[in-house]
């Protein structure tokens, strides 16, 4: 079983977030999958193309499924984006250092209101490699699609 191709039939112009779903599914048709994981990827690419409505509805669709498909592939699949740990490590890192500044603010650890943007900073570079070397795993064990994920 092949997957299904995106077809923008509704629109002249493809809307970017349709085209990021297109590199997605490009990224996707590349592995060999098994029939019953390309039927749920199928579903969601139907329902994009049977789609007759306004370009804002199509834009959340195509939202909402690009966001199923992502969070399908990494749960079922084990398999994720390039940068994706890379991405979730570095928003971890911020976290932790903003934690970190907070009760050190709060206790007067180090002393001085400053801190918060450095300690968040050591958080997010901190991140940023522990998430570069999950990457890098993810690769070394054939996890990672061909396809990179970018903002709405």
């Amino acid at each position: 079983m092949n997957l299904e191709s995106l077809e923008n039939k509704n629109f002249s112009k493809p809307t970017k977030s349709f085209n990021r779903m297109r590199k997605l599914a490009e990224a996707i048709d590349k592995r060999s999958l098994s029939t019953n994981k390309l039927e749920s990827i199928n579903t969601q690419i139907k329902e994009i193309n049977a789609f007759q409505g306004s370009k804002r509805d199509f834009n959340k669709l195509v939202k909402k499924s690009y966001m199923q498909m992502l969070t399908y592939l990494e749960d079922s699949l084990n398999l994720v984006a390039k940068n994706h740990y890379q991405v979730q490590w570095m928003m971890y890192g911020i976290f932790a250092g903003g934690i970190l500044s907070t009760l050190s603010f709060n206790i007067e650890f180090l002393g001085f209101p400053t801190n918060a943007g450095i300690l968040m900073s050591f958080g997010l570079i901190g991140g940023i490699l522990i998430g570069a070397e999950k990457d890098k795993q993810a690769q070394k064990e054939g996890r990672q699609l061909d396809f990179k994920t970018s903002e709405f």
